[in-house]
């Protein structure tokens, strides 16, 4: 409901310590029309949803420990451990 913010305006801490969250309202630039469960390992419903607007994903991350940067390209597993926000799609 109160939308979300640029990564330079609330930047990842890289913790394992609990943050106490410090988001206001000023920050937004994006908000959401509405919210839709998308099955899993539905590429073509997935794809719809992000092309509409930023879409909540819950991944396993485990292969992601070193990704740096463009399109991971690591294997997929089955252990969700991490929600992300996915923002595109493509080779670039």
């Amino acid at each position: 409901d109160n939308g979300i913010a640029t990564s330079k305006a609330y930047p990842d801490k890289n913790t394992t310590t609990p943050q106490k969250c410090v988001y206001t309202k000023s920050m937004k630039v994006a908000s959401f029309a509405r919210c839709a469960d998308v099955p899993s390992e539905s590429y073509i419903k997935l794809q719809s949803a992000v092309i509409q607007q930023p879409t909540a994903v819950a991944i396993d991350a485990s292969e992601l420990q070193l990704y740096k940067s463009g399109v991971f390209n690591g294997k997929c597993g089955n252990n969700i451990n991490q929600g992300m926000l996915l923002v595109g799609y493509g080779f670039d």
